[in-house]
């Protein structure tokens, strides 16, 4: 049993150099591709991670932040995500102006962040301007699983957000929401902070 122990130990070990090796294979070829992009040290992509920098555009990852497989990141202006962060599984950034999201963000699986919608005037709608308004969510924010977040939108320090709301007014620091469309129920972890920053800063 000590054997087997120690030989599962020793696959476990070389699984995770697999993986470290694939991120940073990962990284380094986006890094090529794309001169607006900046990884700090210690971030992991994992498989099927899609980052797209256009034109000018920049794409900034803060250390020791997991982007987990098939998450898709896109800039048009400035996106950032700040040090120590998790963007969960199927995730979509999109960064048409600005999308800023804070330190020790926790963003779970399937979330979709966009700082742009289509016009609705006469159809077709496919040829519709896009409309953009820049979006920020602060500090120690957790993002449940399927959370939709809208444009124009401000998301205060230390907040939660229930599994599958959709964000369409900002938020104060310290509060819990849920729902479609999202309203707050109560202050997480029993008090609240400061009113959200503006995205002009």
């Amino acid at each position: 049993m000590s054997r087997d122990r120690h030989v599962r130990r020793a696959f476990r070990a070389l699984d995770h150099l697999a993986r470290r090796v694939a991120s940073c294979l990962r990284i380094q070829w986006a890094r090529v591709r794309f001169p607006g992009l900046t990884v700090g040290k210690g971030v992991t992509f994992g498989r099927g991670v899609q980052i797209t920098v256009l034109n000018d555009a920049r794409l900034t990852i803060g250390e020791r932040t997991a982007i987990e497989q098939n998450c898709q990141l896109r800039s048009d202006g400035l996106l950032q995500i700040g040090p120590d962060g998790f963007i969960g599984q199927g995730s979509v950034l999109i960064a048409s102006k600005q999308l800023t999201i804070g330190d020790d963000a926790l963003i779970a699986a399937y979330t979709t962040i966009r700082d742009q919608d289509h016009g609705t005037g006469a159809a077709p709608y496919r040829a519709q301007p896009i409309n953009s308004a820049p979006v920020w969510i602060g500090d120690n924010v957790w993002l449940g699983t399927g959370v939709t977040v809208l444009k124009g939108v401000s998301i205060g320090d230390n907040c939660i957000v229930g599994a599958g709301a959709v964000v369409t007014r900002s938020l104060p620091a310290g509060v819990t929401a849920v729902g479609i469309p999202a309203v707050q129920k109560r202050s997480a972890n029993g008090k609240v902070g400061r009113p959200p920053r503006t995205t002009s800063r």
